[in-house]
C-alpha cells in the first residue's frame, strides 16, 4: 500500500490543489475517490460514502471528507491537508516568513470565494442576474486589484506570489482565476488589469507536470 492516501469524491473541489502539489512534486499517493451517482439528479447517491461514514471510516474528519492518511494517521480539513502536503513537498516557500505569506495569500483566496457565495446563493431571477453582473464587473476586479497590491509587496520575482519559487499560494491563485468560477470569461476579464496576478496564473498554467496531470485527470 501507498504511504499516503487521499480520500475524497470523484470531483476536483477543495482537494484539487493537493493533487496539483502531488503531481508537480512527482509524489506517489493513493488517490481514493468515492463514486458519485448523479443518475437521479442532485443531491447525488453516495452509497459507498454513506457506508464508510456509518462504519466510522471518516471519524477523523467528523464524518466528512476529505481525509489524508499518512503513516497510518488520519486527518481531515482540506486546508490542514493542503498545508501539510505543501510543507512536506516544498510549497511553503523558504522559511517561516515565506510560509506566513503563503498562508495569508491562501486566506485571501478563501475570502474572495466566501464573498462570492452571496450573489451565487441568490435564487435564480433578475436580482441574481444583476448581482452576478455586479460581481464580475465590479466586485471581483476590485478584489483582484487588492490582491495585486499585496503581491507587489511580497513577491520577489515575476510569476511568483511569494519569494521566487512555486508555492501553494500560486496554485491557489491559479485555481481561483482559472477554475473556480463558472463564468470563466468574467473571471479572466476581472484579472485583466493585474499584471502580477496574471503572470502567476500564466506561470502555473505553463507547468509541464501540472499540464500532464490535467490531461489525464
Amino acid at each position: 500500500t501507498m504511504p499516503v492516501k487521499l480520500t475524497y469524491v470523484n470531483a476536483r473541489g477543495a482537494i484539487e490543489v493537493v493533487r496539483y502539489m502531488f503531481a508537480i512534486a512527482d509524489a506517489e499517493y493513493e488517490d481514493f475517490r468515492f463514486p458519485l451517482d448523479l443518475s437521479q439528479g442532485f443531491p447525488p447517491i453516495r452509497k459507498e460514502f454513506d457506508a464508510a461514514k456509518a462504519a466510522g471510516d471518516l471519524d477523523a474528519n467528523l464524518g466528512r471528507i476529505p481525509l489524508i492518511t499518512f503513516d497510518g494517521v488520519e486527518a481531515g480539513q482540506s486546508k490542514a491537508i493542503a498545508r501539510f502536503v505543501a510543507r512536506k513537498h516544498g510549497f511553503m516557500g523558504d522559511g517561516e516568513v515565506d510560509a506566513l505569506l503563503v498562508d495569508a495569500t491562501v486566506d485571501h483566496c478563501a475570502d474572495i470565494v466566501a464573498a462570492y457565495q452571496k450573489p451565487r446563493g441568490l435564487p435564480d431571477g433578475d436580482e441574481k442576474t444583476a448581482a452576478m453582473t455586479k460581481w464580475f464587473e465590479g466586485e471581483l476586479p476590485d478584489w483582484f486589484g487588492k490582491v495585486e497590491k499585496a503581491l507587489a509587496k511580497q513577491s520577489k520575482a515575476e510569476g511568483f506570489a511569494v519569494g521566487s519559487k512555486l508555492t501553494w499560494a500560486d496554485l491557489q491563485l491559479y485555481i481561483l482565476v482559472e477554475e473556480f468560477f463558472d463564468n470563466k470569461e468574467g473571471a479572466k476579464k476581472a484579472c485583466a488589469g493585474c499584471p502580477k496576478l496574471s503572470a502567476i496564473v500564466g506561470n502555473v498554467k505553463g507547468n509541464e507536470k501540472l499540464k500532464a496531470w490535467q490531461a489525464k485527470r
